[in-house]
């Protein structure tokens, strides 16, 4: 491993483990729209639609597949699923959010990657006994780190599907305005806010490549 693979994997581990605040969800986090939140994972999932130097097989041709040499630096184009909570608190009623992204990613290391996304945020929150509040705003994330603590090492093994677990770091852009009328919000408690960023870190799964090791199991 260069050292700058080495310094961008420790600065990785020790941004998801010092930047998100103690009580939040260790699994995976986004920190508070500059209202509802900081919110805990409610469940995530990722796939590499189509990748550069795939191989193909009989089923799905290049579709979800991934080079099988994980040292390739290849380029794929991915789409991922983040669901979200923020539970009630002094200022809001409970919001779900769920974030949508597609993007391409650029693989330079065997454990690291780094790419960009384009998406939509969803969320959701109601008033107690009251029709519930919707809305969706588009979102632009750059740069989205990607390490994979299983193939760090070659030591550890050459099939690239040890990457299924994924840890990321990233900062979104929400486009457009959000303010108190957006959310079940409590009396006296006023925000308005256009174009936010906000950091979001955690893991994630691509499925495809966790399907393929649970088969090769059996």
């Amino acid at each position: 491993m260069t050292r700058a693979a080495r310094l961008l994997c420790l600065v990785l581990i020790v941004v998801l483990n010092r930047a998100a605040p103690a009580h939040a969800n260790p699994w995976d986090w986004i920190e508070a729209l500059d209202g509802p939140g900081p919110s805990r994972s409610r469940g995530n999932l990722m796939a590499n639609i189509f990748c550069s130097d795939s191989t193909p097989n009989r089923y799905t041709k290049r579709i979800f597949e991934i080079p099988r040499d994980p040292d390739l630096q290849s380029t794929c184009l991915f789409v991922d699923v983040r669901r979200f909570r923020a539970d009630e608190d002094e200022r809001f009623y409970p919001v779900d959010l769920t974030i949508t992204e597609f993007g391409s990613s650029v693989r330079f290391h065997r454990a690291l990657e780094m790419g960009v996304g384009v998406g939509w945020m969803n969320f959701s929150s109601h008033y107690p006994d009251k029709d519930e509040i919707e809305g969706t705003r588009m979102t632009i994330s750059f740069p989205r780190l990607v390490f994979k603590p299983f193939l760090m090492s070659k030591a550890w093994g050459r099939n690239a599907d040890l990457g299924f677990i994924q840890m990321y770091v990233r900062e979104s852009i929400i486009l457009g305005g959000l303010d108190q009328d957006d959310f079940a919000t409590k009396p006296g408690h006023d925000f308005s806010r256009r174009h936010q960023r906000v950091l979001s870190m955690g893991f994630i799964v691509d499925a495809p490549s966790a399907v393929r090791l649970v088969k090769s199991a059996f």
